[in-house]
């Protein structure tokens, strides 16, 4: 199936990622509160009917905040992050927006290397951002500079939202 936006029905499988992913996850109540909040575009990535990944972002005008997102541990390295983020990104670009900003843990190289691969870039440090201390980096792609090759085939396959 593909990109779709989430339900209430995805909220437990959500959960589960989060938890199989995450020192500090977030709760059954925040993913929840995502389902009604106007600002909030909350992706699933169905695969055959099982949700595998899922992205939450905070869109206000035309620029958007990714807020979180995973996939599902047995389905890492099998590209479905480059195309959840790709697919989603789409999404938020045929909406309006123009730029997507992000932090990540500096130490966390695998997140680093795939926003690099689709047109993020480093533009700051927050020291001391994440519960254990750890530095974040904000990334930031603008879409104008930047067309991710994914882009093309997500406008046939990804499912529209």
């Amino acid at each position: 199936m593909g990109l779709r936006r989430a339900t209430l029905q995805d909220i437990e499988r959500v959960v589960e990622i989060e938890k199989a992913s995450y020192t500090f996850p977030w709760t059954r109540l925040l993913f929840l509160s995502e389902l009604d909040n106007p600002v909030s575009r909350f992706f699933v990535w169905d695969k055959e009917g099982t949700v595998v990944g899922y992205a939450c972002y905070w869109v206000v005008e035309d620029e958007a905040y990714l807020a979180n997102i995973a996939v599902d541990p047995p389905w890492r390295g099998m590209g479905l992050g480059r195309r959840l983020l790709e697919c989603s990104m789409e999404s938020l670009k045929r909406e309006g927006v123009k730029e997507v900003v992000l932090e990540v843990r500096q130490g966390n190289k695998i997140a680093l290397a795939l926003y690099r691969s689709v047109g993020f870039r480093i533009v700051g440090k927050r020291a001391r951002h994440y519960e254990d201390g750890e530095d974040a980096w904000v990334m930031r792609v603008k879409f104008q500079e930047v067309e991710h090759d994914g882009a093309r085939d997500c406008r046939e396959a990804c499912k529209e939202p």
